[in-house]
């Protein structure tokens, strides 16, 4: 989910940059007074215009990113049964019945469990079937170890 948040404001910077040189080329068109192109003695002019305008949005696509990583940071917060079994979607008895078998890391404070979210979506990624997906050469090192035939020494 965080990687789709990114994509989206890198397109929309990228749909900002574009706008903007379609504005500047309109701008330019209309201070030359029926120029179609530029010339070379408006370059340095319109380059520092394109600069002072990525520098800007950089500045706001930064500014974005780390409202978002600090709202990513706050994920360990205390739930208890009730409020885990609602975000796993779990059953009361499963949840203790694993909480029994040591699989699920909870906090006992007296009667009450408690658990940490962050700790909770360790656990899910922990006892996922399929691992996340890896990088090309990661999983190609994996079906090559994962081969369990003797190499042919004999060169074909």
């Amino acid at each position: 989910m965080y990687a789709d948040e990114i994509i989206n404001l890198v397109c929309i910077v990228l749909q900002g940059f574009i706008e903007l040189v379609r504005s500047m080329l309109n701008d330019q068109k209309n201070h030359n007074m029926g120029k179609d192109q530029l010339t070379f003695n408006d370059l340095p002019t319109v380059v520092g215009e394109l600069y002072n305008r990525i520098a800007s949005m950089e500045n706001l696509l930064t500014e974005k990113l780390s409202k978002q990583h600090e709202a990513k940071e706050n994920t360990h917060v205390p739930m208890t049964v009730q409020e885990a079994c609602a975000y796993l979607k779990m059953p009361l008895s499963t949840f203790y019945y694993k909480v029994k078998k040591d699989d699920i890391p909870v906090i006992k404070q007296g009667k009450h469990l408690y658990i940490y979210r962050d700790e909770l979506d360790r656990w899910l990624e922990s006892s996922r079937k399929n691992p996340a997906p890896q990088s090309f050469e990661e999983e190609n090192e994996a079906m090559l170890a994962s081969h369990r035939r003797k190499p042919n020494p004999k060169n074909w």
